[in-house]
């Protein structure tokens, strides 16, 4: 046999071993949340909320509820009767699931993005966190949000705050994040050894001692 028709016998062998191979070569299904969007983007806005309701009803994922309350609250902003009240609702969702997010200028429309702008104005504030020492790690309502110092986007609310450095006491607080408003937050740490740290200390201690005995 002719080295070229080796060649192709084997290229036919080879498809046929790859489509017998599930979902190689094949498009990864879409998302309803995709769904949700390239009903946007076809304009066909009534089909985004259906499908976008669905996602709202039967998703435990955050990023995937962020992005249908946001795109639902686009399509409710671009349907020819403009409804206003139920886009408001479905962003203040959005955002409160992420007020950190910042919508690309790309992908919304400048009315759209003014909007939600002011929606976002009405409901957050921003924390400064400052340590001294620096480098603690700070948690509100047990979640941590990074090391001091640092700034972050919050929904204007009540928080229980709590700072934490190896060496130092644990700080607890309650704070106030006001709307539209930067609150500088101070947080005062005490190295006063208290009978929890010193234990932790002492057992590392017996602890490496004993290794560097063992070696």
């Amino acid at each position: 046999m002719k080295n070229s028709n080796i060649r192709s016998v084997l290229v036919v062998i080879g498809l046929a071993v790859l489509m017998t191979v599930p979902g190689l070569g094949q498009e990864k299904p879409k998302t309803l949340v995709e769904t949700g969007i390239e009903h946007y983007k076809a304009g066909r806005y009534q089909e985004t909320i259906n499908v976008l309701k669905e996602v709202i009803r039967t998703s435990i994922d955050e990023h995937d509820l962020f992005l249908a309350n946001l795109y639902m609250g686009y399509a409710y902003f671009s349907l020819p009767t403009q409804e206003m009240e139920n886009a408001k609702t479905q962003i203040e969702r959005a955002i409160s699931l992420n007020p950190e997010y910042i919508l690309r200028e790309d992908e919304f429309v400048p009315d759209f993005l003014a909007f939600y702008k002011k929606v976002k104005e009405g409901l957050t504030g921003i924390g400064y966190f400052e340590s001294d020492p620096p480098q603690a790690k700070v948690y509100l309502d047990n979640t941590q949000i990074g090391l001091t110092p640092l700034k972050k986007e919050l929904l204007a609310k009540v928080y229980l705050l709590r700072a934490v450095k190896w060496g130092y006491t644990t700080f607890e607080t309650e704070i106030e994040i006001k709307k539209t408003e930067v609150g500088n937050v101070k947080i005062p740490l005490s190295d006063d050894k208290n009978w929890k740290t010193f234990i932790r200390s002492s057992v590392i201690f017996v602890v490496l001692a004993y290794l560097l005995k063992s070696i």
